[in-house]
């Protein structure tokens, strides 16, 4: 375990306080009545969909946008936020774990002459699939802060990065996060992610602090991570109390034995994430 880098200084992505309590009845009242400009930090959702826009644009597939607009304000359009927004997340560099090109945003739209079919409808069905996991997540936030119903979104249309839909959940709160005691698969599945996550082995954006990545793939609240990583315990074996506060530094290396590493990783999180669903589906039979 690298020391140095859970001892590292915050970063503006630790900024953000996800297990701050809100009062619901301020909440109503100053919520907007109305859709506003989105603000704040970047979700996963949201990264994997603006690549999927960045690469349909540079690929010159979307036939419904006029040449020459600029990437920039198409991206804003997209997202339903401020130019400024945007040219702050493609100012770093990186999106989604991918490196970015310089000045990206500046560039203009220039469409492809001839399109097989078959592409077209791979990259209509691509963003359509992403766009609905962004609007559904962010639909849930709104419908949170507002102390509003949030069973009312589909929760198969939220699909997380990197993982397909699936309704193996035991017991979930009104926001479909994942509530309760920690099954033994589960916390299996954990270690392997934080295991990987230190070593810097995952497809993650660099910055994304190891709580937020936790709740992300294990679909639960960042308070409930925080609250299992502060026993200082998992699987019987000691962790950091603060663990959850480390950041994601991606590691480079081209050689064979660290892509090898990788591959293996890959193989081992996929099993026991398969192992982590089954058990929450066995239990949710039980429970039925």
């Amino acid at each position: 375990m690298d020391i140095a880098r859970l001892l590292s200084p915050q970063d503006e992505f630790d900024a953000l306080d996800y297990d701050q309590v809100v009062d619901m009845r301020k909440a109503r009242l100053e919520a907007p009545s109305s859709p506003t400009l989105r603000v704040g930090a970047w979700s996963f959702a949201e990264e994997a969909y603006t690549m999927a826009l960045i690469e349909a644009f540079l690929m010159g597939l979307l036939p419904e946008l006029h040449a020459g607009t600029p990437l920039r304000s198409f991206l804003a359009s997209k997202l339903e936020c401020v130019p400024m927004r945007v040219s702050k997340k493609l100012a770093l560099d990186h999106l989604a774990g991918r490196p970015l090109l310089k000045k990206l945003g500046q560039k203009r739209y220039l469409p492809t002459d001839s399109v097989a079919p078959s592409v077209q409808k791979a990259t209509r069905q691509q963003l359509t699939h992403l766009q609905n996991a962004f609007l559904c997540a962010k639909e849930k936030d709104i419908l949170y802060i507002r102390g509003l119903d949030t069973t009312t979104i589909d929760p198969a249309a939220k699909v997380p990065l990197g993982r397909p839909p699936s309704a193996a959940f035991s017991t979930v709160n009104a926001l479909g996060h994942r509530t309760g005691y920690w099954l033994r698969e589960e916390q299996l599945y954990a270690h392997k992610l934080i295991d990987c996550f230190l070593k810097g082995v995952l497809d993650l954006p660099k910055g994304i602090t190891l709580r937020s990545f936790l709740a992300d793939r294990l679909s639960c609240s960042p308070m409930r991570i925080s609250k299992k990583l502060a026993t200082g315990s998992l699987m019987g074996r000691a962790i950091p109390r603060k663990i959850g506060t480390a950041v994601y530094v991606p590691k480079f290396d081209a050689s064979d034995a660290f892509q090898t590493l990788v591959q293996q990783a890959q193989l081992d999180l996929n099993r026991l994430r398969k192992a982590c669903l089954d058990s929450r589906a066995a239990l949710a039979q039980r429970e039925d």
